[in-house]
């Protein structure tokens, strides 16, 4: 199947976006893959219809403008990201799918709840084959619906079906009980806050509260304070 092909089968599976189009349709760095940008020259993105792909577009409100989404402050300073990285979809869970646009081209997954990211193509049409159209997800893909039926919920664009107890915090991946719908860029930019500051605790380090400003959204983990050690006074 040639590439055109596959990114009109990917296209004919999308359930649009209704909103205005930007007048230039190729706002995107002219470094990425060329059909990737052949897909955004003719479709503003959308979600897969059974809801668990979403590709950003050239258009919308910030959970779906591929521009904004890219700015540090929608959520990627939480994360700390490498500058050269460009996020163009994600899944119903909050991962995120970027192009690395440094000397090595490719395309890898970012895991929100540890902060890691894997390889995943070598090119948006190999993307949209393998991963769209593959069964490497078929796993997540059965608990969303099992999330779904046994709570009830309908889902909603823009949300993430997130954990209330943070896996990297000792929360249960699978129990239906520690998830609920959050809207993306909320999830996004609590889970990469825990994340990074998850990473410079020492192994073992037990958390017991977790605070968050309301006024600029940045939260703060409370370890447990060495017995012997006075407690320090939380900042507002």
């Amino acid at each position: 199947m040639d590439k055109l092909k596959i990114i009109q089968r990917l296209i004919d599976q999308l359930v649009p976006i209704e909103c205005k189009q930007r007048e230039n349709a190729l706002g995107v760095p002219e470094t990425l893959d060329e059909d990737y940008r052949t897909f955004l020259s003719i479709c503003n993105g959308g979600y897969t219809k059974d809801n668990f792909f979403h590709f950003l577009g050239l258009s919308g409100p910030p959970q779906h403008d591929v521009i904004h989404w890219n700015t540090p402050e929608a959520w990627k300073k939480w994360f700390q990201p490498s500058d050269s990285w460009f996020f163009f979809a994600e899944d119903i869970w909050g991962d995120q799918y970027f192009f690395t646009t440094g000397r090595r081209k490719v395309l890898r997954t970012l895991w929100i709840h540890d902060g890691k990211s894997t390889l995943d193509s070598w090119s948006f049409v190999d993307f949209i084959d393998g991963v769209v159209f593959g069964d490497s997800n078929d796993g997540l893909k059965a608990l969303a619906r099992r999330f779904f039926q046994e709570t009830g919920e309908h889902y909603e664009p823009f949300k993430h079906i997130s954990y209330k107890i943070p896996l990297c915090l000792g929360g249960s991946e699978t129990e239906i009980s520690n998830m609920e719908l959050s809207d993306s860029l909320i999830n996004l930019r609590f889970a990469g806050q825990v994340t990074t500051q998850v990473k410079k605790l020492a192994p073992g380090t037990r958390i017991v509260d977790v605070q968050m400003n309301r006024d600029s959204g940045e939260l703060r983990l409370i370890p447990e304070t060495p017995a012997g050690e006075p407690h320090s006074r939380p900042s507002p």
